[in-house]
């Protein structure tokens, strides 16, 4: 079945998701997963105990996490770490993708040791072709992420194209940078449907204004109409990854853990069909300073 295929084919039943009526009393058949990026300032060894505290089992990583160029002895230790905690990396986003084939193809050589689903990221337009099929050579799949600003992925029309050109090639939704782009998350993932492997979860308590005005929020207390996206989930027939990133205070991660802890249950809650468990985000702890662990990283 072609993405228009599907599109068509869930049609009816999308049409619910236009008025907005929630999913409620039914689970929904996504699953829910954390970006480590929620944690940038934490090496890979002191943020997995707090992703096991947090109740989640599968995680995507990024380059401050684990790097996609990594020697062997090195993932024998990220390997070792993601088992010891019980935890599963879905995929990793990437910004090391580079016009030289050894080194991609040594990305995706990392990706398919460590098991990932897929590696996303911003790769120019014109390498998509040969990276699509050195992902494909690895059983990897490259998904394209839409980017915060116009270039290279700020548009649903700049990566519908490269789906319609490479059938192995698929896409991470990230519903913030789309909002705050003027475009309605609930029409992207109708858009895309079958081809997103991931949706990067994130509210807001507006689309306008600067990044640096810190507008993210916890998931289901901000303008977004997460309802309404769900709804639009479970209408696609959508079972990928639902994953929380959360970016919000953005320098102090004890500030930042309520939050990240608030959004995965009431991302939990949106999953079953439940009334939301939070209607406004928690406030910081008492005596929480503006900290950073770096320094104390080995």
């Amino acid at each position: 079945m072609n993405r228009r295929t599907f599109i068509s084919a869930s049609a009816a039943l999308a049409a619910l998701a236009a008025f907005g009526i929630p999913a409620f009393g039914k689970q929904s058949g996504w699953r829910i997963a954390l970006a480590t990026h929620s944690y940038h300032e934490l090496n890979l060894r002191r943020l997995l105990p707090r992703v096991v505290d947090l109740g989640v089992d599968r995680i995507e990583l990024n380059d401050n996490h684990v790097s996609l160029l990594a020697s062997p002895p090195d993932l024998r230790v990220i390997r070792d770490g993601l088992e010891r905690s019980g935890l599963k990396a879905i995929g990793s986003y990437t910004g090391r993708f580079s016009r030289d084939p050894a080194h991609n193809r040594r990305i995706f050589e990392v990706a398919r040791e460590l098991d990932f689903q897929y590696v996303d990221g911003y790769p120019p337009p014109e390498l998509v072709p040969d990276l699509v099929a050195l992902a494909r050579d690895h059983g990897i799949t490259l998904a394209l992420l839409n980017t915060a600003g116009e270039k290279p992925y700020g548009s649903p029309d700049a990566i519908e194209p490269l789906l319609d050109r490479h059938p192995d090639l698929a896409t991470v939704v990230d519903i913030g940078h789309y909002a705050r782009a003027g475009h309605d998350p609930g029409d992207v993932v109708r858009r895309f449907g079958e081809r997103i492997v991931a949706i990067h979860a994130k509210d807001m308590t507006t689309t306008t204004g600067p990044e640096s005005a810190d507008p993210y929020t916890v998931i289901g207390t901000g303008v977004l109409d997460w309802s309404g996206l769900v709804s639009v989930l479970d209408a696609i027939g959508y079972s990928g990854f639902v994953t929380l990133s959360y970016t919000g205070n953005f320098w102090n991660y004890l500030e930042r853990e309520p939050r990240i802890r608030a959004s995965l249950e009431n991302l939990r809650a949106l999953k079953a069909g439940r009334p939301l468990p939070h209607d406004r985000p928690p406030e910081p702890p008492s005596g929480c300073q503006s900290q950073t662990d770096k320094q104390e990283e080995p």
